[in-house]
């Protein structure tokens, strides 16, 4: 990358604040490595005519300010005497620009600019901008080359043929008449607004495959794209995201921020199509057109054949796949969409694509097709994004803004389903500016909730307008209703083919009601000039289309559809939900959402064949709390109290798992007095809006059938462990695992309390918690009741006084018998307490992780009575504290696992004199080691008791762990070990030939009669050896093949 750009070249580089087209440059960043084919794509026209006069004042002017921006972007004295030097620029010019720079004590940028008008006089014109350009990207200014060259300066627009450079003009106005405004509600016409005054920026993630998503924001996109890897550019990227979260306007900011020149410059033609309105066609460009019927010059096959010869000169993207009435598991060469989708036209042309999370599957199911692509997400707002969209929405209503804002922060249920969606944001924000709205928007927390309370009020909006007949309220609400339902079999027929736009033919059976729904707002209308086929098939200039605002919306109505089938045809409503929802369930979870939504009989129906026929209990207990009807969701509940296992993910809404779990919590409370008497509550307890996480926190601590709980990294309030302390003593959780949260003052004590009461818990699994001091106060008083014999905890932060009621508890929980520590801040006070206390301590297990080791911290976790395995893994830097040593202490240790690298500083302590009964050494050793003898020499001679020895290798995809001698080492084992029986290896890269080495060296052993080798990068050609050494009757060895990384 470039040296530091200045100040004033950073603040050149921020994407325009207004809505005027831009000359900022593109904010682009290459790779390091440039393609010869990428530096071709930078290169003007050839031109070698020696001129003096050859410019025009435009572009003489225009270089000027290339070499102003330039030499204003390079701060550093080296980075300008490298460029210099690679323009062939003297020395002493070179020098006499630096102290131009620094002359009259402020840098300037005098200096540069000098140099490089000298210089310019001495290239001729045509050379002078590749010139510059190849010199800045050769000595690694590549910012600066990104930042101040625009395309207007490297002579694309004269290499363009003039029929591009129309076309490219027709893409800009489209892309500016169409989304220059846009509608903040799909179901509100008249809620245009400037797209660049209302657009917030959305959670971006990149997660290419096997590897971790990272954040990625709008420029670092384009960036993402463009920079040339050592595998290549990346020409495919999938965006997934559930619906209403963001994607289609994603697009449509792209495509109107290239319109205005504000990015991506050196990108000739941008396209935008959606996948619903694509037809078949053997050529992309004939779709292209279709925009443009009236332009007979340019045909769809030129514009493929530009494609194809200016392959990063053209950026596509396709909005919707899931939209797409197209299958691409198959190839068809006729079709260009499909092979664009498949990797197998325009390879090297960059193709974004947005859709569904069920839409993908058609991509990953394919490996050919898979290998493609770089997935990413759409993930809809932060909660300060959110703030500043709803800020844009109600610019000149600070009230408005504010209230809403503090409505969603207060309301976790909204704030965490419904806000972070762009859709549902907007929704609120349209009902929000009605006063008597926000009293009903208060009570909401469904999609289902607010689609019904929208499409409510667009129905009286209705009645409102001016009608013929004069009918009353009722009539006219009437009236709305059935036309709703009647285009709802049209809705639901068109999503099972995925068609979302219609023509009059597709609507002539429900004409009427399509026409009521279009002046109610649920359908819209467009006229448009009719394709040249059917121009000359029907002789109609112009043609008539439907379609739903969102394809939530035609979801949404299609559920009106499906109730009504419930109470017609029960049996038809049946074979639907079998053999078509529920099949396909993730494709039609918002029909399914909002069908069981409906009416409670309709959604204990859905509950009931969801319970039966999916094994996916999220999105049950999402449909579940769309639902919304206590009654109706009673399969859910008896589903519940069957699980023996439950896992509530991160990604699953908290309010959608309690919902159900409330239900059941209250049943309890009023027939437990002893949950009662803890919680202070009546016989006639029921849950409201503070008590709701009680009763659910209740609800899943009593269900009888559970033995194993997940919970993962969820946001649950102090009344939920309130809840769970109350119903700890009637749990029969046997086995917790808790990551990532953060429990406050009161949680923490009631969590500990709970955790302690709970009379069946015996292993507890605790990651990433963060946990206050009375968490461990708590757990030091009531540990004596505790029943946990396995107890894992990882990723900590104690300080002094929660180390040493940590270490008390621990020592006195009386089933204690495993505890692993690992990534755990413990201060002095731990080790301290752990030796007072240590009388009292039942553990026999120890296992600890990155740790600092100290002589008086080993004393304490030797002094343990019980002790006889011992683990010691990643330990940090052992300091001697100035020459203390370790007072000895004989421990029965009879298993000892260490670090290789780490042998010599314990032993050195006097670890190995401290235990002396080692029968079981595990030897660690890190990615990158290299197995050594006089290590495992070290090791092993202390222990004269030793009949198993493991050497094993970290598990690591980047490096592996050799043993490079294989001589040496068996040498060292049969020395130091003499009693050994079994000899294990796991993930060494030994291959056939180190493998089969070892296996012969150690035959030679007296009492060795195991060798097992796992994952040493073996394979089936050891099989003779095997049989040559099962059938001398000695020596067992047993390999499992495969494993470890290939040098």
């Amino acid at each position: 990358m470039g040296k530091t750009l200045s100040k004033k070249t950073k603040k050149m580089a921020e994407p325009a604040k207004d809505d005027r087209p831009s000359t900022s440059p593109d904010n682009f960043t290459m790779g390091k490595k440039f393609s010869k084919k990428t530096e071709e794509m930078t290169e003007p026209p050839r031109d070698d005519i020696p001129s003096t006069s050859g410019q025009t004042s435009g572009q003489t002017n225009g270089f000027h300010d290339v070499i102003t921006k330039v030499a204003d972007a390079i701060s550093d004295d080296g980075a300008i005497r490298g460029l210099g030097r690679e323009l062939n620029v003297q020395m002493s010019d070179i020098n006499r620009a630096l102290e131009t720079n620094w002359a009259g004590g402020r840098k300037t940028s005098n200096g540069n600019v000098m140099l490089l008008q000298k210089w310019a006089g001495t290239v001729k014109p045509s050379k002078q901008l590749p010139t510059l350009r190849a010199a800045l990207i050769k000595v690694g200014l590549l910012e600066v080359e990104e930042t101040c060259f625009t395309s207007s300066c490297s002579g694309d627009d004269e290499a363009m043929p003039s029929d591009i450079m129309k076309l490219r003009e027709q893409l800009k106005n489209r892309y500016r008449k169409k989304f220059g405004q846009i509608k903040t509600s799909p179901v509100n016409p008249n809620s245009w607004t400037w797209l660049q005054h209302i657009y917030v920026s959305l959670v971006l993630m990149l997660g290419s495959r096997g590897e971790k998503e990272e954040p990625i924001d709008y420029d670092g996109l384009f960036k993402f794209i463009k920079t040339d890897t050592p595998t290549g550019f990346v020409t495919r990227l999938a965006f997934i995201g559930e619906a209403g979260v963001g994607k289609s306007t994603l697009f449509a900011k792209i495509a109107l921020d290239w319109a205005e020149g504000k990015i991506l410059q050196e990108i000739n033609l941008l396209f935008l199509e959606s996948f619903r309105e694509i037809k078949e066609s053997g050529f992309f460009g004939d779709t292209v057109m279709g925009h443009f019927p009236d332009d007979l010059e340019v045909k769809g096959e030129r514009v493929d054949e530009y494609i194809r010869t200016n392959q990063r000169k053209a950026l596509i993207l396709l909005d919707g796949l899931d939209e797409a009435q197209i299958d691409i598991k198959k190839p068809k060469p006729n079709d260009a969409i499909v092979s664009i989708v498949r990797g197998e036209r325009f390879i090297n042309t960059p193709v974004l694509i947005t859709t569904r999370p069920f839409g993908a599957d058609q991509i990953k199911s394919i490996m050919k097709i898979n290998d493609h692509y770089t997935f990413g997400k759409v993930k809809g707002f932060t909660k300060e994004n959110m703030a500043t969209y709803i800020k844009n929405y109600f610019k000149d209503d600070f009230d408005s803004a504010s209230t809403l804002v503090n409505f969603i922060d207060t309301n976790q249920v909204v704030s965490e389903y419904l806000a972070p969606f762009p859709i549902f944001c907007s929704m609120l924000c349209s009902l929000w500016k009605t006063p008597c709205e926000r009293e009903n928007i208060q009570t909401m927390e469904t999609f289902s909730q607010l689609f019904k309370r929208i499409v409510f009020s667009l129905q009286e909006q209705y009645f409102y307008k001016p009608n013929e007949l004069e009918e009353d309220y009722e009539s006219r609400m009437r009236k709305a209703s059935e036309s709703l339902k009647d285009i709802g079999c049209i809705a639901f027929q068109g999503l099972l083919v995925k068609q979302l736009i219609f023509d009059e033919k597709a609507l002539e059976s429900c004409t009427e009601a399509a026409m009521t729904a279009c002046e109610i707002g649920i359908l819209s209308k467009e006229i448009r000039p009719a394709p040249l086929q059917i121009r000359e098939s029907q002789r109609k200039q112009f043609i008539q289309e439907f379609s739903f605002p969102h394809k939530l919306l035609q979801e949404y109505i299609a559920s009106f559809y499906l109730a009504s089938l419930f109470h017609e045809d029960r049996q038809e409503f049946n074979r639907i939900l079998t053999h078509k929802l529920l099949k396909d369930y993730t494709e039609f979870r918002y029909v399914l959402y909002f069908t069981a939504a409906q009416e409670s009989e309709v959604g204990e129906s859905v509950m009931e064949a969801l319970c039966n026929e999916v094994n996916d209990t999220g999105f049950i207990f999402q449909c579940a709390f769309e639902c919304h009807d206590p009654e109706a969701i009673g399969p859910v509940r008896n589903l519940l109290k069957t699980k023996t296992h439950l896992m509530l993910p991160y990604s699953a809404s908290i309010a959608a798992f309690l919902f159900p779990l409330e239900t059941i919590g209250k049943e309890i409370v009023r027939r437990s007095s002893s949950i009662r008497e803890t919680l202070g509550v009546s016989e006639s307890f029921e849950a409201n809006a503070s008590s709701s996480g009680v009763a659910a926190a209740v609800g899943l601590f009593t269900l009888q059938n559970l033995r194993e709980l997940t919970i993962e990294k969820w946001r649950l309030d102090d009344k939920f462990y309130t809840g769970m302390s109350a119903a700890a003593p009637q749990s029969m959780i046997e086995e917790l695992t808790h990551r990532r949260a953060d429990l406050g003052f009161s949680a923490s004590s009631h969590y500990a309390r709970g955790l302690c009461f709970m009379p069946n818990l015996r292993s507890l699994n605790l990651d990433r918690l963060k946990l206050s001091d009375e968490f461990y106060s708590t757990i030091a008083t009531e540990a004596s009741k505790s029943k946990i014999e396995e107890l894992t905890h990882e990723n900590s932060d104690l300080g002094s006084a929660a180390s040493s009621h940590y270490a008390r508890g621990l020592c006195s929980m009386p089933n204690l018998r495993s505890m692993k520590l690992d990534y755990m801040e413990l201060s002095d006070e731990f080790y301290s307490t752990m030796l007072s206390e240590s009388s009292k301590s039942k553990i026999q297990m120890l296992s600890l992780g990155y740790v600092s080791i100290i002589p008086c911290r080993l004393h304490s976790i030797l002094s343990l009575p019980h002790l006889q395995s011992l683990s010691l893994t990643d330990i940090r830097s052992v300091d001697m504290d100035d020459g203390e040593t370790l007072t000895r202490r004989i421990t029965s240790v009879d298993e000892l696992s260490v670090d290789g690298k780490h042998v010599t500083s314990l032993w050195n302590l006097g670890l190995h004199t401290s235990c002396p009964g080692v029968k079981q050494l595990k030897l660690d050793w890190w990615p990158g080691d290299n197995v050594a003898p006089d290590i495992v020499t070290m090791a092993c001679c202390p222990f004269h008791h030793l009949t198993h020895l493991h050497i094993q290798g970290l598990e690591s995809i980047f490096a592996a762990t050799t043993l490079s001698d294989p001589v040496s080492f068996c040498k060292a084992v049969i020395t130091s070990c003499p009693q050994l029986n079994k000899l294990s290896i796991t993930r060494i890269s030994l291959y056939n030939e180190k493998a089969a080495e070892i296996i012969k060296l150690m035959t030679t052993h007296t009492h060795l009669t195991i060798i097992a080798l796992d994952s040493c990068r073996t394979d089936a050609d050891l099989a003779p050896l095997l049989s040559e050494v099962k059938s001398e009757g000695k020596l067992t060895v047993s390999l499992k093949h495969g494993g470890g990384r290939r040098l």
